[in-house]
């Protein structure tokens, strides 16, 4: 099992290695199948890919066809190629041998050993990501309600219907970011960078807005 600064180092983007594996992550639907209908294993098993009698393709780090590899992410960028929001989420293990492509956000490898299955939004509830790196995040419908973003990059992220009411969101980047039908109730985003926010149909009541940064100068 890991430890919750563990898993947080992970969200977090910093590498993290366990019992001589590499850690990284992915959302996963709550049955913890992937976008591909790949139905990963419960902790404590690893995950293996089956490309069948086809060859693993090379350079990409997206799958270009059913079975060729298993996607992980590094950031919260490489997390949303998947499509999936980041609700529930899987901690897993992999080899430098096992991979077949890797990016600055995501990697594609043979197989991967599950170590945790998170709530990821709890993770955010509880203050660890504060001052994070979340670009293009995929926090679509999410409860982040009282969470500490103090600080956090969530330029372009998807927050479409998420709960954010009573969340610390003071000097955040929000550039580009999607809030429709978000919910800040008495949230506060003194010095937060709204510029190219979508903030239509938004709840702000109560919103403290003092220092925002609204228009491009």
């Amino acid at each position: 099992m890991l430890k919750e600064q563990q898993i947080v180092a992970v969200l977090r983007g910093e590498t993290v290695e366990h019992d001589g594996l590499t850690l990284a992550w992915r959302a996963v639907h709550p049955d913890l199948r992937s976008s591909h209908n790949y139905r990963w294993p419960f902790p404590g098993r690893w995950a293996m890919s089956d490309p069948g009698d086809r060859e693993y393709t090379e350079g990409d780090p997206c799958p270009q066809f059913a079975g060729d590899g298993l996607c992980l992410a590094r950031t919260w960028r490489g997390a949303a190629y998947g499509d999936i929001p980041a609700i529930t989420g899987l901690i897993c293990g992999y080899l430098p041998e096992d991979i077949l492509a890797k990016d600055v956000d995501k990697l594609r490898v043979r197989r991967a050993f599950v170590f945790e299955i998170v709530d990821i939004q709890r993770v955010i509830r509880h203050g660890h990501m504060a001052g994070a790196d979340m670009f293009r995040a995929d926090l679509r419908y999410g409860n982040l309600q009282g969470a500490n973003l103090r600080g956090t990059c969530l330029a372009d992220a998807n927050l479409t219907s998420a709960n954010l009411a009573h969340t610390d969101l003071r000097d955040a980047r929000l550039t580009g970011a999607g809030l429709l039908h978000a919910n800040l109730w008495n949230t506060n985003l003194t010095g937060a960078c709204l510029i190219y926010t979508d903030l239509r149909h938004t709840n702000l009541g109560h919103a403290i807005l003092q220092g925002a940064k609204e228009e491009a100068e």
